[in-house]
């Protein structure tokens, strides 16, 4: 992988997901042992060439992303949670399932999905990190040469169906009229 400004590309992708967990940059300068300018150049080139990553970059920069503690950010104790860490949280797929339908339904009714979130004890940034790990997770289960995918999706579908239901009656005295005050 390549180097900019005198930063790998492994630190850099760490240097990304930290921030979008709400690391200062300042800090990740620090981390990093470069000057803002230093990072800003190097952060927009590596932006700038993400457009001819290979697979393998683009996969890499992923993982990096759903567990953010590695190379210069491994042993930061202010760093972002590893994966490990946000697994304590939301442990399984029919964890994340219901926190996914809750956000959704809950978005319809006006309430954000970060303020969901913080119920569940999970930034917008481990929320993304968690995200990945159970989207693959769902595409190897729900892969469709399985001889169980059928079951597999009608059971998906239906305990989709049951939590809809459950958030709905949940926010059904919350509605959001967001052009409620607009007059034509």
């Amino acid at each position: 992988m390549k180097s900019i400004n005198g930063i790998q590309f492994e630190d850099w992708a760490a240097a990304c997901a930290n921030i979008a967990q709400g690391m200062t940059q300042e800090r990740v300068c620090e981390i990093l042992g470069v000057e803002i300018p230093v990072f800003e150049d190097a952060n927009n080139q590596f932006i700038a060439s993400m457009a001819s990553f290979t697979t393998d970059e683009m996969s890499y920069y992923g993982s990096v992303f759903s567990n953010p503690k590695v190379g210069k950010f491994a042993d930061v104790s202010d760093a972002a949670a590893g994966k490990e860490e946000v697994l304590k949280i939301v442990p399984d797929y029919d964890t994340y399932h219901d926190i996914f339908v809750h956000c959704s339904v809950a978005e319809d009714h006006g309430i954000t999905t970060q303020s969901v979130l913080e119920k569940y004890g999970l930034n917008l940034g481990q929320w993304t990190q968690i995200g990945q790990h159970y989207s693959d997770w769902l595409h190897k289960h729900l892969d469709h040469s399985n001889p169980e995918y059928g079951d597999r999706y009608k059971a998906h579908h239906k305990q989709e169906k049951k939590l809809q239901k459950k958030y709905k009656e949940k926010y059904q005295d919350s509605s959001a009229n967001l052009g409620g005050d607009i007059d034509f």
